[in-house]
């Protein structure tokens, strides 16, 4: 049996009863954090601009756009929640992936269960079915995807997304590998785009691309059957010969659960996940030794390669920009003492006194990537050095970020992040509302409910 055969039997024939309990509660948290990432990025410039695409787009009213109070086709929908969901850089990470797992399959199980009136055990179920494909591939396609330039939640959440969709269709195995067939051909997004609107989109256009695929494998549509194994198939051209392992992708599906086992990172900065360790390092020396920007002369932070590289933005002038800047990242931390939403305004990363912090900072490359840096969390630890003005001398070493599964925010916290979230765009009672309905999916009985509830905002609150 192939290895696109071995993937599309699992997607397929997948139960819930096959899901361990640990799954299920770790997915519901990551949907709501991903849910609650949703609804504040609604009224994030990006996602204003889809939603109207997809408001001017119309089409069969199938699934509701997140804040917005309209319907769209379920493929339309979830382009512009993907582009929400991704816009403000704050949703979950997956190591295996080295990507963003929830964003691509998020809208796809809310808009494709709201047309298909699917149960919240449905919805979950795909979830995890498309979050363990995800997370496998990615295993799998070796370093070389990344470091090239590919978006791994742009080209693995396509077929990710694609599973998820063709599971709650309910294809059989063969309309599976044929719908990840025609995914693999319209998978793509590079990191060139970091920083941008674009960014986000890549998300969005994943998800969509994933009800794309399933909806034509699903009318018949055909597509190569082996497109993971092909000789020009998606591994040998998105990681290169030599570089992928096809066992990674397919001996261990569901043993153990990628969601389980590395688990998933939900995250307490709204930036890209490679400057955490460095803000987690300087907001310790912040608090620790009560720094005022006035008597640091120098921060200097010893950083992966990968991190370095991606982290491309050393003179941000945009709120966007500074999510991919170490220099601001580490310089909002010791200003304000806090990395949140309101430090990635525009005129926040504009001021004078960042600007002047700015300059402090400085990289300091690790020689060489740490082993199991791609496809897993760095080994060697992140230091952050903080050198002042009377000469005195501080350093906090990081090997692991916060939100990790082994140091997870606590129910507090994750709860606190999702209410902040809501509140762009729900009420105070619909926030709430909305937290009993995810807390307790596997009991709905139409996934409706709660598109219902998400997707019908107060006015006032979403012109803010």
């Amino acid at each position: 049996m192939g290895a696109t055969e071995k993937l599309a039997k699992f997607i397929a024939e997948t139960g819930y009863k096959d899901v361990p309990e640990e799954a299920l509660k770790i997915a519901k948290d990551a949907f709501l954090d991903c849910l609650g990432a949703a609804l504040a990025g609604a009224v994030d410039p990006s996602g204003k601009l889809v939603a109207e695409y997809v408001r001017e787009m119309g089409g069969r009213g199938e699934a509701g756009v997140i804040g917005y109070g309209f319907k769209a086709p379920a493929e339309h929908a979830a382009l512009a929640i993907g582009t929400m969901a991704h816009a403000l850089d704050y949703d979950d990470v997956s190591h295996a992936m080295t990507g963003h797992p929830s964003v691509t399959l998020l809208p796809v199980v809310l808009t494709l269960g709201q047309a298909l009136e699917a149960s919240g055990k449905e919805v979950l179920l795909a979830y995890i079915v498309g979050f363990e494909v995800e997370a496998k591939i990615g295993l799998g396609i070796g370093r070389r995807h990344y470091a090239s330039g590919w978006h791994n939640t742009a080209t693995l959440g396509t077929m990710g997304a694609t599973a998820a969709a063709s599971k709650i269709m309910g294809l059989s195995v063969e309309r599976t590998r044929t719908a990840l067939g025609i995914a693999a051909s319209i998978a793509s997004g590079l990191r060139q785009n970091f920083g941008t609107m674009t960014k986000p989109l890549h998300a969005g256009n994943a998800a969509r691309g994933g009800i794309f695929a399933a909806r034509l494998a699903g009318k018949g549509l055909t597509a190569a059957t082996d497109i993971l194994e092909g000789e020009a198939g998606f591994c040998q051209v998105f990681g290169g010969s030599g570089e992928y392992s096809l066992s990674k992708m397919t001996d261990n599906l569901g043993n153990p659960w990628g969601i389980i086992s590395p688990g998933v990172v939900l995250k307490p900065y709204p930036s890209c996940r490679f400057s955490h360790r460095a803000i987690d390092g300087a907001l310790a020396l912040k608090k620790k030794y009560q720094l005022r920007a006035g008597d640091v002369s120098e921060i200097e932070c010893l950083m992966s390669p990968i991190a370095a590289k991606t982290l491309m933005y050393h003179h941000p002038t945009t709120g966007l920009e500074g999510k991919f800047s170490l220099e601001y990242c580490v310089s909002v931390a010791i200003l304000d003492g806090e990395v949140g939403l309101k430090q990635f305004a525009d005129e926040r990363v504009r001021r004078t006194d960042v600007a002047e912090m700015m300059s402090r900072v400085r990289f300091k490359k690790m020689n060489e990537a740490p082993s199991g840096e791609m496809g897993g969390h760095a080994i060697a630890p992140e230091v952050v050095t903080v050198r002042l003005k009377n000469g005195k001398e501080y350093s906090h070493s990081v090997k692991l970020a916060k939100g990790e599964p082994s140091i997870p925010l606590s129910r507090e916290e994750l709860l606190a992040k999702y209410r902040e979230c809501a509140s762009f765009v729900l009420s105070p009672q619909d926030t709430e509302r909305c937290l009993e309905m995810v807390s307790s999916l596997e009991t709905v009985k139409n996934i409706s409910a709660l598109m219902e509830l998400v997707s019908s905002p107060s006015p006032a609150r979403l012109r803010r």
